[in-house]
């Protein structure tokens, strides 16, 4: 096949994505690392084939909450149909709207548009969350995506799969009743859910050979009629359709009902990726951590390597989401601070702050003997403080108690001497917009304040995360609204370094943060430091300080 031919669209595509759509299996399974285009490639293609074989039907886009829905996958799911895959939005589909008149209907009849994915062949894709499937189980679908499938329990999925039935309109689509589920690899130690890996015992691999050349010949064929069209050869049209039925019966046949199973790495995208992201996570990851979510392969890292070696799973919770307030926004919305099912709206809010190139808010709230972190925030580049400031004005403008307690580096007072106090711009931000005044009233609380060295956080943090310290607070962590924050706490490795007069000292690796700018909030220790200065106050700081005298040794600062 010539790429150069005028009749052929070149598009770039990995080995990964080539095998995926020759093999076209009825059941797919991907545990992918970082970067494989597991939503943009592999699902798209896979709902596109779906919805153009079932005209009408009813499919399925399981996610783990809606705001990961609405924030992250579904956009990731279109930019594949607009940039890869030539489908126009408004025009091929329309998201969480009413579709327009000349759309085809769905054989199951629809009324609340906010939460669909329409085509204009009528084949709708409900967008589901795993926090309520009450809803979703009681219809019928014709198939079924997952994306990032370790945040969704077992007990879900068995409720799920049964309702892939229903009028079997479809006969001679291998999609009717099919499912794709991708994920980068579930760490048990994180409280991942691993029920994906059992489903690679199914594998045909035998079967998914033949499905490949069968699938290879099919499209060669097809480039074949395209050129036959071109020089208006009749006869050699009608031969290569012919030709082409029994090529698709033959294809059919082999991917029907087959399973497929498939470990790759990030090295799989490597000539769109380029080598120095790789090598920049090898460095912020540690080895364990790239052995995860690079090479998909299980790690074995411990806990003496983490600079939070107390975090565990039990830190986090994912029913942080206001499930119904998120079902009646839909797709489209933009959500407010009512989406947050544990915050007290007429309680104040505390806010730890972290400046620079990248600024970067946790939002948590006190409450009794917990520190909940209920929401990150987080903007790039220069001159970012206004843009957070109006998202988080936008966000809480539903919290009653219009009081924020800010915690921050103490570095924010002293740009005072080059004529900018970093943290008072943040007030006066949040306090005032174009607008005028917001009824938002921010108290600094770190001025004066000393330098937290890494050596105190890293004590510190081991107090509070092993609950054993009265007086210290438990904290529980949004793993769905600080997924930045969970990262980045679970990145950050310890360095024990000697001095000069060679004594041991700890620091924090903060390599990551050397980082391109679009890598930071996922890659990057940055918000470790936010959460930093949220936890470490002069009230607890004392408490800890009290219990064992391990706090409060001098070592190298920040």
């Amino acid at each position: 096949m010539n790429i150069n031919d005028p009749l052929v669209e070149a598009r770039y595509a990995t080995w990964l994505n080539q095998s995926v759509a020759y093999i076209s299996p009825q059941y797919l399974e991907i545990v992918g690392g970082r970067g494989t285009s597991k939503t943009t490639q592999i699902h798209a293609e896979r709902f596109q084939g779906a919805v153009l074989e079932m005209p009408r039907s009813l499919q399925m886009f399981l996610c783990n909450t809606y705001e990961n829905a609405r924030t992250n996958l579904v956009p990731s799911l279109t930019t594949g149909w607009t940039e890869f895959r030539d489908w126009k939005k408004g025009i091929d589909f329309v998201v969480g709207e009413p579709p327009p008149s000349y759309f085809e209907k769905p054989w199951t009849e629809v009324e609340n548009y906010k939460n669909l994915i329409t085509h204009r062949n009528g084949a709708t894709i409900v967008v589901g969350s795993a926090a309520q499937i009450s809803g979703l189980a009681g219809n019928s679908y014709q198939y079924l995506g997952v994306d990032e499938a370790k945040y969704i329990s077992k007990d879900v999925m068995d409720t799920i799969e049964p309702a892939l039935r229903g009028y079997n309109k479809f006969p001679t689509s291998a999609y009717c009743y099919g499912h794709t589920f991708t994920t980068d690899y579930p760490s048990a130690g994180k409280g991942d859910e691993a029920w994906i890996l059992e489903r690679m015992k199914n594998t045909d691999t035998e079967m998914a050979r033949l499905a490949f050349y069968c699938g290879y010949h099919y499209y060669q064929n097809e480039y074949q009629i395209a050129k036959a069209l071109k020089f208006r050869d009749q006869t050699k049209v009608k031969r290569l359709v012919r030709k082409r039925a029994r090529l698709y019966e033959r294809w059919f046949i082999v991917r029907k009902k087959l399973s497929f199973f498939l470990y790759v790495s990030s090295f799989a995208n490597i000539h769109a990726l380029g080598i120095e992201p790789i090598e920049k996570l090898m460095t912020s990851l540690g080895v364990e951590g790239f052995k995860e979510r690079v090479l998909s392969i299980r790690s074995g890292v411990e806990a003496g390597q983490r600079f939070y070696g107390g975090l565990e799973e039990k830190h986090f919770y994912r029913d942080g989401e206001n499930e119904e307030y998120s079902t009646n926004l839909g797709l489209k919305g933009d959500p407010s601070c009512l989406v947050l099912k544990y915050l007290r709206r007429d309680q104040e809010l505390d806010g730890g702050l972290d400046f620079g190139n990248m600024i970067s808010l946790v939002v948590a709230q006190e409450q009794g003997e917990y520190l909940r972190c209920m929401k990150n925030i987080y903007k790039l580049g220069k001159n970012n403080t206004r843009e957070m400031a109006d998202h988080f004005i936008r966000f809480f403008k539903p919290h009653k108690n219009k009081v924020l307690n800010l915690y921050y580096d103490r570095s924010g007072n002293q740009y005072e001497k080059i004529g900018r106090d970093w943290a008072s711009d943040v007030k006066k931000s949040i306090e005032r917009d174009k607008n005028g005044a917001t009824g938002w009233k921010v108290r600094l609380m770190n001025r004066e304040q000393a330098t937290i060295t890494q050596s105190d956080e890293h004590l510190f943090m081991k107090k509070v995360f092993e609950e054993n310290t009265e007086g210290l607070p438990k904290v529980l962590i949004d793993a769905v609204f600080c997924r930045e924050l969970k990262s980045s706490l679970e990145l950050a490795k310890i360095e024990v370094k000697k001095n000069a007069k060679g004594q041991k000292k700890i620091y924090k690796d903060k390599s990551s943060e050397k980082l391109p700018l679009s890598q930071l909030p996922m890659n990057s220790t940055n918000f470790s430091d936010a959460f930093k200065y949220l936890l470490y106050r002069k009230a607890w700081a004392k408490v800890a300080k009290g219990r064992g005298g391990l706090l409060g040794a001098s070592y190298e600062t920040l």
